[in-house]
């Protein structure tokens, strides 16, 4: 549970810092990946809060929508970057079949 706290609390703060200055927020306006965002996070805490851990479905979607919200903060940081989500995508299909 910690590991995702700790790497979207990086993330949100490396956001920070990199629009500190400007006056663009990327989490003001409402697009698909700040809607993304909301709801894999809305996903992980009532999961992580409320549902029974011991049973498989749990932790997948717990473990997914952790991967997915920690995704979405990073196509955020690297939004110059268009080609770089096709790469994060990818990651994230071969972690989901992991697990």
């Amino acid at each position: 549970h910690k590991a995702y706290t700790i790497l979207k609390a990086l993330e949100l703060t490396s956001i920070g810092t990199k629009y500190e200055g400007s006056c663009s927020n990327p989490l003001q306006h409402l697009s698909s990946i700040t809607l993304l965002f909301i709801t894999t996070m809305f996903c992980h805490v009532v999961v992580a809060f409320t549902a029974e851990m011991t049973l498989p479905t749990t932790i997948l979607v717990f473990h997914v929508s952790g991967i997915v919200g920690y995704q979405t903060l990073l196509w955020i940081v690297v939004a110059e970057f268009s080609w770089w989500y096709i790469i994060n995508v990818i990651v994230l299909l071969v972690a989901s079949f992991c697990f």
